[in-house]
């Protein structure tokens, strides 16, 4: 038995049931979490949450979700996340290679191996026992074995490169008035400060990844949940918090490195609208002629299309 859990970024009601008409006739159990929602439809779980941290989504609905029943499984996708059709709670670890105690996540990028990515210098400034209001030294495990769980995984003890996390602003930005040229020059100054430094060692191990769908078994929830909820109260971005909680919770992660089929993100504008344009915006014609090799599509924006 397994749970599709959707996750909403946004408050946008319409879209449930939207969705569990879309997966109702292929998984048993679903729920959604909801920032703020106050409304009365019963497998809806209320969030109070940033959604750049929704890692903490899954941490304060971890009581109600393994209340509802024996799960082998929890399936968080996003809700613009659409799955391939043929993809159902009787043959998804077929689909995503998952043993009963196996997890599965689209990617787990190593820091060092990334280009410019705009929230790198977030995992550069990030100390967990440095936040204000918050105590969590003793939560955490010590950096040694953090690091083990990294090595076990096969990863390298994570870094940056520095030049892959700034750029000098370029000076047809220079500000023309006094505090803006403060600002300027103050932040030149600490680019060129890390960019000296050429590679950067973080103050705690991290890794990053593609987080809008993951699987987790229930035998690593509850260790999961807990790594997510330190990550929330210590403000780490999402997409640093999950893999980085998997890492540190999961015994077996399998990527979309390891399957033939692959998930499709639509990056740019025009990947969007080539994909609504092929499809003329119809769920049911994209539903009929799905590419049986792709795992996803995301995102799709359920507003846009009929």
């Amino acid at each position: 038995m397994i749970a599709l859990v959707i996750i909403h970024n946004h408050r946008y009601d319409a879209n449930i049931p939207r969705l569990d008409e879309i997966y109702k006739s292929r998984f048993s159990h679903i729920f959604h979490l909801v920032p703020f929602y106050d409304g009365d439809r019963s497998n809806v779980i209320a969030i109070y949450e940033n959604s750049h941290y929704f890692q903490g989504y899954v941490a304060q609905a971890y009581e109600r979700l393994t209340s509802e029943g024996n799960f082998d499984h929890f399936i968080f996708i996003g809700d613009d996340l659409i799955l391939n059709p043929q993809i159902n709670q009787d043959n998804y670890t077929t689909y995503f290679k998952v043993g009963k105690e196996d997890s599965f996540i689209s990617s787990l990028d190593e820091l060092h191996s990334l280009n410019l990515w705009y929230h790198s210098p977030k995992a550069v400034d990030y100390d967990p026992f440095n936040v204000p209001g918050v105590e969590v030294k003793r939560e955490f495990p010590s950096k040694e074995d953090v690091l083990k769980e990294f090595e076990r995984k096969g990863f390298e003890k994570p870094y940056l490169n520095a030049d892959k996390v700034y750029e000098l602003p370029p000076r047809c930005n220079y500000p023309k008035n006094l505090k803006g040229l403060i600002r300027y020059k103050l932040d030149c100054r600490k680019v060129n400060k890390q960019l000296r430094k050429g590679r950067i060692e973080l103050k705690f191990p991290l890794m990053s990844g593609y987080s809008d769908i993951f699987i987790l078994p229930a035998s690593d929830f509850k260790q999961f949940r807990h790594y997510s909820g330190l990550f929330v109260a210590t403000n780490l971005f999402v997409e640093l918090a999950i893999p980085t909680a998997m890492i540190m919770a999961c015994k077996k992660i399998f990527t979309e490195k390891d399957l033939m089929d692959k998930g499709i993100a639509l990056w740019t504008k025009e990947d969007k609208q080539a994909l609504e344009d092929t499809y003329e915006r119809s769920l049911d014609k994209l539903f009929s002629t799905f590419p049986s090799d792709v795992l996803y599509y995301h995102p799709i924006k359920l507003s846009r299309w009929t």
